[in-house]
């Protein structure tokens, strides 16, 4: 479950390193970042929305699994609640 953490990170990490180094070009600097974000735009929506898929995903997978494992400690408790009940009404009744 941390690799998902870990795999996100490293994505919002590219990210940074991605506009940092749109930072430091001279297109940047010279103040014409139409024209950088028009060449790369299809690679920022396309990291932009693997990492908000990704985080989706992971949160969706986590929380699945949550509930599911409280839905079988659930199911757990009542199927020992109903042993111990027949248990104890085969043991008093006798």
């Amino acid at each position: 479950m941390h690799c998902f953490s870990i795999q996100d990170v490293c994505i919002l990490f590219a990210v940074i390193v991605v506009f940092l180094l749109f930072f430091n070009t001279y297109i940047f600097q010279a103040g014409l970042v139409s024209i950088l974000i028009s060449k790369f735009k299809a690679t920022i929506l396309f990291v932009l929305v693997y990492l908000g898929l990704s985080i989706g995903l992971h949160v969706w997978g986590l929380v699945s699994v949550f509930f599911l494992t409280v839905i079988l400690l659930r199911f757990c408790h009542s199927i020992c609640y109903l042993l111990v009940v027949i248990i104890c009404k085969y043991l008093f009744h006798t």
